[in-house]
């Protein structure tokens, strides 16, 4: 009897406190990237919804990317929290001199060093009912150290925005693993400033694209019940470049004979690996066409490269790096996809990122974010420390570059929603204990209440038995 109580109010417990120590405690939040989404598009009159947003966030005039100011490089920086140095990704296309070949989109252009550990594996791997959840986000749909995110999109962009923001949002309500981070891709607007520039009308069609997608997700998260649990940040990797065509367009063959090197990477900047014997004449005449010809492009050579790039200090950096002048862009070599022009203006990135045109977008929406605050322009690498401060994520062996310091202060409070909730479910426990070590001892003591009250009972009647057996006894030997 005792042990069935016991067993039933420990059942009791702990499904009553399940909801409360659920998932869903965890922090949510969701990094949404539009691709080459400069930080001045929101003054073009185009982004109503982005600017009305504005005002309820904490954002920065612009964020400043990392170097080279690519696609691939960037987004991996955002997701590590490192300079591209540390993590390897040099570029969207990096040779590998030491196999001789080069590295596209893949497994091991995102493997140089496999300490570094992608945010969404940082929270996949805390635990807790953490989990992560990638729609189309650069390097997510590989491995690392053996971990996959719980939910991930494959590139696909015909896919369209829309299905994308739904997909995402069944992820954070799925019955069964619903995510608490979720990192988003679009390829717009840099895809059509490539093709069009970032003057044009197709561009300014994209930023409308972009803010009526921003619209829908926080439709949806009112929809789906998240709007006042759900933090947002949006951002982009880089800007966008106007280059004049064909005048601003760099032929490299007319320079420096094309047998005499290895090149690789996207232009405007190019990885320049002299073939053997050539080291010094490549040089010397990629310096020459310069200061002789007025080409606009410079020759760094490792030793030169800039600190502020951090760029250098790499197995992978070339011994050779070729940048062209702002505004300018080489072509691409004979073995290469060309560029198809059919205006006077095409668009570009991946230059120095002091160049404003460079400049990246960041604004913060959610419960965490402080509403209406200004903040000042800071560098792509603080997003990793804050995320894993916001998930509760204790920082990886390879810490990030970045520093929380940076961008503390947009918090609401400086103590993480995940650091509150593990303090509140801390207190949950304790109360569940306390509560069934009550019931433990209510139970007990009621048991023996009630078998010392049997036991009472059964002296009575065994007392009341005895007396009726003398009774009848002494009646009996009164009638004999």
């Amino acid at each position: 009897m005792f042990q069935f109580k016991l067993f039933f109010y420990t059942f009791f417990v702990t499904f009553l406190f399940k909801p409360i120590i659920s998932d869903n405690n965890n922090t949510l939040l969701i990094i949404v990237s539009f691709d080459g989404f400069r930080y001045d598009y929101i003054e073009r009159n185009l982004t109503d919804n982005i600017v009305n947003l504005k005002s309820n966030s904490s954002f920065a005039p612009y964020m400043n990317s990392v170097f080279p100011t690519k696609t691939f490089p960037n987004h991996f920086s955002i997701a590590t929290g490192l300079y591209t140095e540390v993590h390897g990704v040099l570029d969207n296309k990096v040779y590998d001199s030491s196999n001789n070949k080069s590295l596209g989109y893949g497994y091991e252009l995102f493997h140089y060093n496999d300490d570094v550990v992608p945010l969404w594996i940082l929270n996949e791997r805390g635990g807790g009912g953490r989990r992560s959840g990638c729609s189309m986000w650069p390097g997510s749909n590989f491995e690392y150290q053996g971990t996959l995110p719980s939910h991930f999109q494959l590139y696909n962009s015909s896919v369209p925005w829309e299905d994308r923001v739904d997909t995402v949002f069944g992820w954070f309500k799925h019955p069964d693993t619903p995510v608490n981070l979720a990192m988003v891709y679009f390829e717009q607007p840099d895809d059509i400033c490539h093709k069009f520039g970032p003057n044009s009308p197709e561009i300014n069609a994209e930023i409308a694209r972009v803010d009526r997608i921003v619209q829908y997700m926080m439709q949806k998260a009112e929809e789906t019940n998240l709007l006042n649990k759900l933090n947002f940040v949006f951002l982009s990797d880089h800007g966008g470049q106007a280059i004049e065509v064909p005048g601003n367009l760099i032929n490299l063959d007319s320079y420096i004979n094309k047998t005499w090197y290895i090149r690789d990477g996207v232009p405007p900047s190019l990885q320049i690996y002299p073939v053997k014997g050539k080291e010094i004449d490549v040089l010397k005449t990629l310096r020459a066409a310069r200061k002789e010809k007025g080409a606009n492009f410079t020759a760094y050579t490792q030793e030169q490269m800039l600190d502020r790039w951090h760029y250098r200090h790499c197995k992978r950096t070339p011994p050779i790096l070729l940048l062209a002048d702002l505004g300018y862009l080489f072509l691409p070599a004979e073995n290469e996809k060309q560029y198809k022009i059919t205006t006077s203006e095409i668009g570009t990135h991946g230059y120095d990122p002091v160049f404003s045109t460079m400049r990246a977008f960041f604004m913060a929406t959610g419960p965490m974010f402080k509403r209406n605050f200004k903040i000042d322009p800071f560098e792509n690498i603080n997003i990793y420390p804050l995320a894993a401060h916001m998930l509760g994520l204790p920082l990886p062996l390879i810490a990030p570059n970045g520093t929380l310091s940076t961008l503390q202060d947009i918090l609401v409070t400086k103590t993480s929603a995940a650091d509150e909730n593990s303090d509140e479910n801390a207190t949950t426990y304790i109360v569940a204990v306390i509560v069934m070590i009550i019931a433990c001892i209510a139970t007990l003591l009621g048991w023996l209440f009630l078998r010392n009250y049997l036991q009472h009972k059964e002296k009575l009647r065994k007392s009341s038995i005895a007396s009726y057996k003398s009774t009848a006894m002494t009646v009996q030997e009164s009638i004999e």
